[in-house]
């Protein structure tokens, strides 16, 4: 092949030609003098303080070849004067060293580590591209990396296929150490057991220390993944790519594909990419038009992310994680996740993303591998469910049916015991549903790319060849135009998802929201169209503002898995957040229904801010306080917001856990009803409800201490005689238990006003501002029917204080 030799950048310039000593048509080898120069220098002499002479001097110097082979063509003349780098002449070499293994030439043997001074770049650097999978010594030239590359686009082409580049760890399988999994598998009884038929498992001979290199590594494969694998076979090129060793990602090959006829030998580990992040140009240096990968982390593909179909990740073995998650960026943005019984988990703490060091991550992988192998954390997740099922069962447990004794009737019993078995919680549940919607998008994405396709190969007209590399669309620009629709016109706000200090729009959860169409605000105005919360921290600014916007959805983080991994802007209702109620089917006076179908707590009072500050504009109608939207403490008093005294905030706190559906029984009872306990005290057999709410009244009155007596004396304008008389209607009455809505009436917490109330304005509530967008029969709520109680309770009262007098 004929190569153009440079002069190169280590001359003396500007140097002049002398002499050509080689004629075209010779050969030449390397370090042999080709043509002569002279170049200008100069020379000081005399004193150097104070008579030097400064002189310039001609040198002469001769040229050696870098290359051998046959000189075809001089590009200089005898007397050219050059001034820099420029082509020298060209040579036709016997072999370009184009592969190399190892630093030796693949076609001729040379050692092409050996370097002169006449050469200033080494052989080596003729060919840097490794496309081998499993070979990073094995490299090519970039010629023919390129011209490799549009083989294999052809041969896709005509197969109607496309690349799929598939991640392992916790995207089509979850794998863990913990030895609890080996026992539940052979256990029957286990109520784990059945989810754990298809567990692969294997050993590993290369693990750093003598616990690891005996453990067994369970690998649990998403559900549906053999039918997923085989469909997508036909329609892609699949190749695996793991941050795992390569013994570990041969191994599990092996547990998902045992046959090689998915990915054969197209997989590549943390081994051959000698890097922490992944690049597809480590496999396609040249084009990735026809390259799609699916993956749980896109913070690893830096310069892919338009190629990427981000996955949820596949948490089948609890608490467990990625196990290579060492080698992996840190993450300062995931979304709250919950266990088994619904409860928030906290946000990862970390501040920063890095890349870890090799080294210190293998010891980091290491050290966590060896704890899980002695803390067991699945077998204590399964103690702490059995835990909770025995204090569920109670005094059940120890009883037959029909109230006898445990145990007389064997059958009976024998029946329980495996009701009972069945019935226990299990903490591995294989419920993963995610290859349906992966399945999805990549057959539209497959079959909208030959679509297009096809219509530009007609529109370039008639050819020779069966394909046309010019008419190849870029999947990556389809990708980014199906998943910019998805919340295209969705304005959100995230609060208590995003650490301190941390710019959302830099996050991975912004750059993601972006690139599904939303755009983030920092602040709550009246452009935003949802609040997004983390579940565990609900006492925010943010959300407090919301509330005064009937538009705005408030919604839990599910809801934006859900859109990510449908790609459809899905129905918030199931994942509206309840800001104040136990129940969320419950609906009472202190749960009010908003315009998107959450409930509200009219007196829950929101003292936290928000997180960290966004690039968005946010400045019409900002909602905000005077004081900024800036986190506060969420046990401490922000400034710039009412504070509660410490009467209303105890009331509200007692109030959070109270049963109102109970009570509006309860209480429609009472007012309803016959009291048959005081039936004889009536002269007619019959109770007026005015005296019935007079007893009530001193019965209230019977159970207080000195100061309640005399903040409900202040609040009905009684003076000190007053208080005497009603303490002395309050010696005739029969004492007992209070009611806990009497008590908290009496306290009287309907009189006075939150912090939140008192911002919004006198009985306008947040409820009500936020107008019901579902339709709600109007009834008479337990607030209605306490105010009435109340008004009563006054009138009845003042005019027994007036008898008295």
């Amino acid at each position: 092949m004929t190569k153009t030799v440079p002069l190169g950048q280590r001359l003396r310039y500007p140097i002049t030609v002398r002499k050509l000593v080689k004629p075209t048509g010779k050969q030449i080898s390397k370090r042999e003098v080709l043509f002569q120069y002279t170049y200008v220098t100069t020379k000081e002499s005399g004193d150097i303080v104070r008579d030097a002479v400064i002189t310039e001097h001609t040198a002469y110097a001769d040229w050696e070849s870098p290359v051998e082979g046959k000189l075809v063509h001089w590009r200089i003349r005898e007397g050219d004067v050059l001034n820099g780098d420029q082509p020298a002449f060209e040579v036709e070499e016997e072999c370009g060293h184009e592969v190399q293994f190892n630093g030796l030439c693949a076609l001729c043997g040379k050692d092409l580590t050996e370097i002169d001074f006449s050469q200033e770049r080494a052989d080596t650097e003729r060919a840097t591209i490794s496309m081998i999978h499993d070979q990073n010594s094995l490299k090519v030239s970039a010629n023919l990396a390129q011209a490799e590359e549009k083989r294999m686009q052809i041969r896709l082409l005509e197969q109607r296929k496309l690349v799929l580049v598939v991640d392992l760890d916790q995207t089509i399988i979850h794998a863990c150490i913990d030895p609890t999994v080996g026992e539940w598998m052979t256990d029957p009884s286990n109520p784990n057991y059945d989810s754990l038929k298809d567990i692969g498992k294997f050993q590993l001979d290369d693990s750093p220390s003598q616990s690891l290199s005996k453990c067994w590594y369970y690998i649990k494969k998403r559900p549906g993944l053999d039918g997923f694998l085989e469909r997508m076979s036909k329609l892609f090129e699949m190749h695996v790519y793991t941050m795992g060793t390569r013994p570990y990602a041969i191994n599990v090959a092996k547990v998902v594909d045992p046959d090689k006829k998915l990915f054969g030998n197209r997989v590549i580990s943390r081994d051959e990419t000698g890097s922490l992040r992944k690049d597809l140009q480590r496999l396609f240096p040249h084009n990735t038009d026809m390259v799609m990968i699916i993956d749980d982390r896109s913070d690893v593909w830096p310069n892919d992310r338009e190629n990427l179909i981000r996955v949820t990740p596949f948490d089948f073995f609890k608490g467990i994680g990625d196990i290579n998650s060492s080698f992996l960026p840190q993450r300062t943005d995931i979304l709250p996740s919950s266990d088994n019984n619904g409860n928030t988990l906290p946000l990862d703490q970390t501040t920063t993303i890095q890349d870890p060091d090799s080294a210190q991550a293998a010891s980091e992988q290491e050290k966590e591998l060896e704890k899980q192998l002695e803390d067991r954390p699945l077998l204590h997740m399964q103690q702490d469910l059995d835990k909770n099922d025995s204090r569920m069962e109670g005094v059940e447990s120890t009883k037959a049916p029909g109230g006898s004794p445990a145990g007389t009737n064997a059958d009976a019993d024998a029946e329980m015991q495996a009701q009972a078995a069945a019935s226990r919680q299990h903490v591995l549940r294989d419920d993963d549903n995610e290859l349906v919607y992966i399945e999805y998008h990549l057959k539209a994405i497959h079959e909208r790319f030959y679509q297009l396709y096809d219509e530009q190969r007609r529109s370039n007209g008639p050819t020779s060849s069966a394909v046309s590399l010019d008419a190849v669309p870029d999947v990556g620009e389809l990708l980014r135009d199906e998943k910019s629709r998805v919340l295209q016109g969705t304005h959100v706000v995230l609060s208590g998802l995003i650490n301190l200090n941390v710019n959302v729009h830099d996050t991975e959860l912004g750059m993601q929201l972006k690139s599904f169409g939303a755009v983030i605000h920092s602040k709550v105005t009246d452009k935003v169209t949802h609040l997004v919360v983390n579940p565990s921290r609900l006492r925010t600014q943010k959300l407090r503002q919301a509330l005064r916007i009937p538009k705005i959805q408030i919604v839990n983080p599910d809801w934006l898995t859900a859109c990510f991994s449908e790609w459809e802007h899905v129905d918030e209702y199931p994942y509206l957040i309840q800001t104040g109620c136990a129940d969320w089917d419950e609906r009472s006076s202190r749960c009010k229904t908003t315009p998107n179908g959450s409930l509200t707590d009219p007196d829950a009072t929101m003292i936290d801010g928000s997180e960290a500050n966004g690039n968005g504009n946010d400045n019409d109608n900002d909602v905000s306080d005077a004081s900024g939207d800036e986190d506060d403490d969420a046990d401490g008093a922000p400034s710039g917001t009412q504070q509660t005294n410490g009467e209303e905030t105890q009331a509200l706190e007692d109030l959070a856990g109270f049963n109102w559906g109970s009570a509006d029984d309860e209480l429609a009872e009472f007012l309803n009803s016959d009291d048959e306990d005081e039936a004889g005290e009536e002269t007619d057999g019959e109770r007026p409800p005015k005296n019935s709410l007079k007893r009530k009244a001193d019965e209230v009155h019977t159970d207080t201490d000195t100061e309640a007596e005399a903040d409900a004396d202040t609040r009905n304008g009684t003076s000190g005689s007053t208080k005497a008389n009603g303490s002395a209607l309050a010696a005739h009455t029969t004492t007992g238990p209070e009611h806990p809505m009497f008590k908290k009436l009496r306290l009287g917490v309907p009189r006075k006003s939150s912090a939140l109330r008192n911002e919004l304005g006198e009985g306008d509530s947040p409820a009500s501002r936020r107008s019901a967008s579902l339709d709600v029969a109007p009834s008479t709520t337990t607030q209605d029917l306490a105010d009435d109680l109340e008004a009563e309770l006054e009138a009845e009262l003042e005019a027994e204080l007036a008898r008295a007098s």
